[in-house]
């Protein structure tokens, strides 16, 4: 595979490793998913694989699969602790080199821009964190 870096240059596998503090969500054997410290809404997590790759479409099928089963299962987690119409799914990955998703409660198509990025205390995030894990 073209992309895999070594487990320590990802900030995500060092979050996956408790190097860096998260607000955890769920964690199986190949997926680990907490809040986005850039709340674009409240609730907004990322999904990510533990193995390090780059692109979503160089990840083994298993941990592919696994990702997306994650966020099937989260889903309606947020959808109903956050109220929302809906949740979307996105994939771009600029920030991190290390392949996610990014769910988002959501009531209009407008909702999973950039522009509505939210920065929670730490009190706050905590809240978010506990609605999401009552559900759960």
């Amino acid at each position: 595979m073209c992309c895999i870096w070594p487990m320590s240059d990802s900030l995500f596998t060092k979050i996956i490793q408790g190097e860096i503090t998260s607000y955890k969500i769920h964690e199986d054997d190949l997926t680990f998913t907490f809040l986005n410290i850039n709340q674009t809404n409240r609730g907004s997590i990322l999904i990510i694989p533990k193995l390090q790759i780059d692109n979503f479409y160089d990840l083994p099928d298993a941990d592919y699969q696994a990702i997306f089963h994650t966020a099937k299962l989260l889903s309606p987690v947020l959808k109903q602790a956050f109220g929302s119409a809906r949740v979307g799914l996105v994939i771009e990955g600029f920030e991190v080199p290390h392949a996610h998703i990014k769910l988002f409660p959501l009531n209009t198509a407008n909702d999973i821009t950039n522009s509505n990025i939210l920065m929670p205390s730490a009190e706050e995030m905590t809240e978010i964190q506990n609605k999401i894990l009552e559900i759960l």
